[in-house]
Formats: structure tokens, C-alpha cells, sequence
């Protein structure tokens, strides 16, 4: 959270605080699912390699953000301002959500970090030093937010679920 919740004023910049929500979503999400899916079918393959994941994961990011960002300024094009400002300051205030938003910047800038690391000082596997730097970097952004979003929802305790906020919004 990097405005003060005294300080917070929704109606400011409404539509950056959703969008960046939006998009954060995509990169989690597309980060997580990229991650999952790229170690068993890149094992099963026999291609199970660093740079092949990294491969994976760093596309995964880019197509989780792209996707989700067309999608919110689509969805975004339909809400009245209310609307946009009322989501805005529920995301503001959101423990949750900026748990897990935390988690994921933090394993970003480490994931992007040490594949950086690994590929500057030629520490692990060869095939990572034929990589790209960029393509090297957002996979292991995208290898430290998928494992951030699993260790987040392995770590929270008390978060309602989906379900349950359903339940009790009914009664």
C-alpha cells in the first residue's frame, strides 16, 4: 500500500488504482498458471531445463498482463465513475489483496534477481547464459511471483475465501 489510509482519496486517480489491480491480477495469474504448467508438461516432454521454464514463465507474464489489461480497460469502459471509485477503494483497503500483492513485487525483484545473478556470474545450468537478459529477467520475475502467490495462499491465515465472503453477504 503506498498511500497512507488517512492520505486516500478514491476519487483520485480511480482509474490507474483499478487498472493496476487489473493488471497485477494478470501478471499473477499468468505467472502462476505458466509456472504450474510448464513443470510437468516440460517434464513429461524430457525439456525440463532452466531456460525452457524460464521460456514458459516469462511468456506466461506477458500474456496474463496483456490479456487481463484489455479486459479491465474493456470492463473499465462500462462502469460509471462511481462504480470504478467504489472498486478502487475496496481494493485500497483489502488486506488480502495487498498481501499478496506484496508477495508478488517481492518475488519478482528476487526471482528477476537471481536468474540475473545466475546468468551474469554463469552459476547453474549452461543452457541460461544462451538466453536473452530480458527474456532471463521476466522469468525469473515470473518463476518469484508464481512461487509468492503459492506461498501466500499456503501462509494466510484467516482470509476468507471467496465462498464465505458469498455467505456472508446473504445473510
Amino acid at each position: 500500500m503506498l498511500i497512507n489510509n488517512e492520505d486516500f482519496d478514491a476519487s483520485k486517480n480511480k482509474e490507474v488504482l483499478l487498472m493496476s489491480h487489473v493488471s497485477q491480477k494478470g501478471m499473477q495469474m499468468g505467472s502462476l498458471v505458466s509456472l504450474v504448467v510448464a513443470l510437468p508438461v516440460l517434464g513429461v516432454r524430457g525439456r525440463l531445463s532452466a531456460e525452457n521454464v524460464l521460456r514458459w514463465t516469462s511468456s506466461g507474464i506477458l500474456i496474463g498482463t496483456v490479456a487481463s489489461t484489455a479486459l479491465g480497460l474493456f470492463k473499465m469502459s462500462k462502469l460509471e465513475p462511481e462504480g470504478i471509485e467504489d472498486r478502487a477503494y475496496r481494493l485500497h483497503f483489502n488486506e488480502g489483496q495487498n498481501r499478496v500483492d506484496s508477495f508478488a513485487h517481492v518475488g519478482a525483484l528476487v526471482g528477476a534477481g537471481v536468474t540475473l545473478a545466475a546468468k551474469q556470474l554463469h552459476v547453474g545450468p549452461s543452457t541460461l547464459s544462451s538466453s536473452s537478459t530480458w527474456r532471463a529477467a521476466l522469468g525469473g520475475a515470473a518463476v518469484g511471483v508464481g512461487l509468492a502467490v503459492l506461498t501466500h495462499i499456503a501462509t494466510s491465515k484467516g482470509s476468507k475465501r471467496p465462498n464465505a465472503m458469498i455467505e456472508e453477504l446473504k445473510s
